[in-house]
């Protein structure tokens, strides 16, 4: 895939003589082993074939796709904002796709901060919510704001002690999420202290969680439309937690 100025990413220019040059080659070696013997050969192909008709579509509804600067907000030009904006054009696009729900992924890289943290994180937080405003903008723009819930996940927080220039990996963190189903404003959960060598403080600074990923997780796919028991089958531990909601999704 390239990245486009306009933040779009596409594999090469779809119409290109380099796309054509390394796509066709490509498509012909991967439906060679549709009905080849070996099954796992067979599977790989086919899940090739998948791919590649999926960057075919997903390259022409982006090539005709309005520029989200013309029809509803503006981005930065960070990597970040880029694919948040690439994320809005495919929402707006959303009735030719003819799918009902989707899942985006979006990255921003940079928060392992062992050193030079006093500037790196402040900076991080300034694109982050930057960025982020930008695209709520962009998702009331196009009228599908109580549609989206957008939230931050992480493998893992930070330490409270400094280890000379900034921390180093913890347990607890936060998550951030927002949307217009969100009861927004608030903290959900319990606040522990801040307090080195505290009550939650298990060493060195890592704060002990009190919320679990599984009760987040369960929060969201709740919202999204999963059942009781789909909830279940996708987190098996949710049931050693009192409660399989947070409550920081509006009640319908």
């Amino acid at each position: 895939f390239s990245l486009k100025s306009d933040g779009v990413a596409l594999l090469d220019t779809a119409r290109s003589y380099r796309y054509r040059h390394s796509h066709d080659p490509y498509v012909a070696i991967a439906a060679q082993g549709v009905n080849h013997a070996h099954p796992l050969v067979r599977q790989f192909a086919q899940q090739q074939q998948r791919s590649l008709s999926t960057t075919d579509t997903m390259a022409t509804l982006l090539e005709n796709a309005p520029a989200a600067g013309a029809s509803f907000t503006s981005f930065e030009r960070s990597k970040f904002s880029q694919q948040l904006e690439t994320t809005a054009r495919i929402i707006a696009a959303r009735g030719q796709l003819g799918t009902k729900r989707q899942i985006f992924f979006v990255t921003l890289g940079g928060w392992d901060t062992h050193a030079d943290q006093a500037r790196k994180h402040s900076a991080l937080l300034q694109e982050l919510s930057t960025n982020l405003a930008e695209f709520q903008t962009a998702l009331t723009n196009l009228g599908v704001a109580d549609q989206v819930t957008t939230f931050t996940l992480s493998e893992f927080g930070r330490t409270l002690a400094s280890n000379g220039g900034g921390t180093d990996h913890g347990w607890g963190g936060h998550s951030l999420v927002m949307g217009g189903a969100v009861d927004g404003g608030k903290i959900f959960g319990t606040m522990p202290s801040l307090e080195i060598d505290g009550d939650d403080d298990k060493g060195k600074g890592r704060i002990i969680p009190t919320t679990s990923t599984d009760q987040y997780i369960a929060t969201l796919a709740a919202w999204f439309g999963l059942s009781a028991s789909e909830i279940s089958d996708l987190l098996p531990n949710l049931g050693n937690f009192n409660s399989t909601d947070l409550g920081f999704i509006r009640s319908a």
